[in-house]
């Protein structure tokens, strides 16, 4: 069986690690893991994966999560985009949807299981 492919992207790098940690020992190999959009974007140019994890509110110095999905959505149509965010406000997971994104779990939510 193919392991789904998978590129994860928040600006925390422990957050980065847990992701990872987590998706071991399951059918999902984790290709690389990026901190900003401009590397993920390089990754893409020339490997795109099955499904980006990412955080909706990366660092103030990078793109902001719904262009990025936007963007991510016109460019690779068929690329499945998960957001993983501390952002659990119902009109943003709206608009989180509307740009794209195909699943959204809150970072909340993984916190709560420990």
């Amino acid at each position: 069986m193919k392991k789904i492919e998978v590129v994860v992207l928040d600006d925390h790098s422990i957050i980065l690690s847990g992701i990872e940690k987590e998706l071991e020992s399951t059918h999902v190999s984790v290709l690389n893991s990026y901190t900003n959009s401009h590397d993920l974007k390089k990754h893409l140019a020339a490997n795109v994966p099955d499904i980006i994890i990412m955080d909706y509110a990366l660092s103030p110095q990078d793109l902001d999560g719904l262009t990025l999905i936007k963007d991510l959505h016109k460019r690779y149509n068929k690329l499945k985009i998960l957001v993983i965010s501390a952002y659990s406000d119902l009109a943003i997971i709206g608009q989180i949807f509307r740009c794209g994104a195909k699943g959204f779990i809150s970072k909340k939510m993984l916190t709560n299981n420990s």
